[in-house]
């Protein structure tokens, strides 16, 4: 799916799954993504665990274009369930009570790192709509630039930041 995704023309991957085991295949996929630029965009995992001892893949590969995402809740704290990582996962989103379309034309309120990853892959698309020349590393820099620190992420997530897409598109609309 994501040779075929990349070959396609897909900019930006949302992955919202993974578990426990690693594959060199998998692995080899998502750096032939980055070789084309393709930012892909990883959930943490549900797990409340530390991915930095108990590694969860897609979300732990050592891959530049990954950008692996905890769930926030309502107060900007972790979110109860969201596995983290201070080496392993880049940012935070929120990820708790999202409400989502489902199938037969509904919505409904979800939890989990897959609304928080939704959230990340979403903000990529519009910083890439507005600047199309950017590449999954341009993107993954902006994100994380952007990003408001947070005290309690400090502990849970790479400097302990969490997505703020409205000064990401900000800092894109800035003069260099």
């Amino acid at each position: 799916a994501i040779e075929y995704a990349s070959s396609m023309g897909a900019h930006i991957l949302n992955n919202s799954w993974g578990g426990a085991g690693s594959a060199l295949a998998l692995e080899l996929a998502i750096r032939e993504a980055d070789r084309q630029g393709v930012l892909f965009v990883a959930a943490a995992g549900n797990e409340t665990m530390n991915n930095d001892l108990a590694p969860t893949y897609p979300a732990s590969y050592n891959v530049p274009n990954i950008l692996t995402v905890a769930a926030t809740d309502s107060r900007d704290r972790l979110a109860a369930f969201s596995s983290w990582g201070q080496e392993s996962v880049h940012i935070g989103a929120p990820g708790v009570s999202i409400l989502s379309t489902v199938p037969s034309d509904h919505l409904a309120s979800a939890s989990g790192t897959s609304m928080a990853t939704a959230h990340v892959a979403g903000c990529a698309g519009l910083l890439k709509s507005r600047s199309f020349f950017l590449q999954a590393r341009d993107l993954r820099d902006i994100l994380l630039m952007a990003a408001d620190r947070l005290p309690d992420l400090q502990r849970h997530v790479m400097g302990g930041r969490r997505l703020n897409c409205g000064d990401a598109l900000l800092a894109r609309s800035q003069p260099p």
